[in-house]
């Protein structure tokens, strides 16, 4: 099949587009919706309400958040209106839906809302393989090949995630989502250089965007230019004070200058924002287990939230677990350090992340508990 790009087909993420805010119902029989519903516009373009006029539309493939019920309508503060149910289903029946409309007619646009319901539920290779069935029936949109890059990113299959990322960035350079996703998924596989020039390109297309920002300052701190990276984490907060991953991340950084004090306030910061945040509950429980100050440690707080993080991953992450042996060592529970820290070993992937838990764990047989070196803050 040859290659063709269109420009904007299905989105699978919020991008709009209203001019006006009037959250007006249409009745005044208002249900509020705890927990929120999530929505999938189904049609090509649904019509966000503001009262009785149409405020905007919301593009096919979207993901909405309705927070308010009145009968068959749903409020969104994504859309800020009312979107009806024959144009946006709730999330949970979108696969049953796309499936009863498959068996009816194939056509590439149901496989692309399934794929798109699938992503929203973490199921990345089923999503893959809707976007793949779509593209073999001849669609090949920005919007597809993002999502099937995303798709293959979390099946660990970085190759061709950037295969389906550099095909968009060919035609359409300044594509902004594409080009931060390139970026960040450059970054993960340690090619923090060409990430960050990504990023920055990004960035020089949406400087207002906390996202490129905070994976601005991942990129500058794994290349250890910490004064930098926390000024990129101060813009993303400038931006989106309540963004709680970049403060945790801002921690992470100052952590590493050594001002624990520091970087410990940033810590008890996010997880406030982010109480059941496992990356943000994990990092506290570390810093609470392995600080090499004693007015920082708390082992049995860090144990709680080790715990909870592990329990909620199913004991499958090795850095989890390898927090959690720490927190034990901490508590002078070295059995229990070892056996979790041994656990952690069969679940990482080289021996470059394998090499630091059989260090600690050598500690940890020897009555040790594990502490991380203080750095000069500059």
């Amino acid at each position: 099949m040859s290659i063709r790009l269109s420009r904007i087909v299905l989105s699978g993420m919020i991008g709009l587009l209203l001019h006006q805010i009037d959250t007006t119902p249409l009745s005044a029989e208002v249900t509020v919706l705890n927990p929120p519903q999530r929505l999938l516009v189904i049609v090509e373009h649904a019509k966000s309400m503001a009262g009785n006029d149409v405020a905007g539309t919301v593009p096919q493939g979207t993901i909405l958040t309705a927070t308010r019920a009145n009968g068959s309508w749903r409020y969104s503060p994504d859309s800020k209106g009312w979107v009806h149910l024959r144009e946006a289903i709730p999330l949970e029946r979108a696969v049953e839906e796309m499936d009863r409309r498959l068996k009816q007619e194939p056509t590439s646009t149901s496989y692309q809302l399934r794929g798109i319901a699938h992503m929203a539920r973490e199921q990345w290779t089923q999503a893959a393989q809707d976007f793949e069935e779509a593209y073999e029936l001849g669609d090949s949109s920005t919007n597809l090949h993002y999502n099937l890059g995303i798709c293959y990113e979390r099946m660990g299959e970085p190759v061709a995630a950037l295969e389906e990322f550099d095909l968009i960035l060919k035609t359409y350079p300044d594509e902004f989502p594409t080009r931060l996703a390139r970026g960040n998924l450059l970054v993960q596989t340690r090619q923090v250089q060409a990430g960050l020039r990504d990023i920055e390109q990004a960035l020089t297309a949406r400087p207002g965007s906390a996202d490129a920002h905070n994976s601005r300052g991942i990129a500058l701190r794994m290349l250890k230019r910490y004064p930098e990276a926390i000024a990129a984490y101060d813009k993303a907060l400038e931006i989106d004070p309540r963004r709680a991953d970049s403060i945790g991340n801002r921690g992470f950084v100052k952590k590493q200058q050594g001002d624990f004090a520091a970087a410990m306030a940033d810590y008890e910061a996010a997880f406030k924002l982010a109480p059941t945040s496992n990356s943000i509950r994990n990092d506290l429980a570390w810093m609470l287990a392995t600080s090499p100050y004693e007015s920082v440690r708390d082992a049995d707080r860090a144990i709680s939230l080790s715990e909870a993080v592990c329990s909620a991953t199913g004991n499958q992450d090795p850095d989890f677990l390898d927090t959690l042996a720490a927190a034990y060592a901490r508590k002078q529970r070295f059995p229990a350090a070892i056996e979790t820290a041994k656990l952690a070993l069969t679940r990482v992937e080289n021996e470059e992340a394998a090499a630091p838990i059989r260090q600690r764990i050598a500690l940890y047989e020897m009555g040790v508990a594990y502490e991380e070196a203080v750095a000069a803050v500059p």
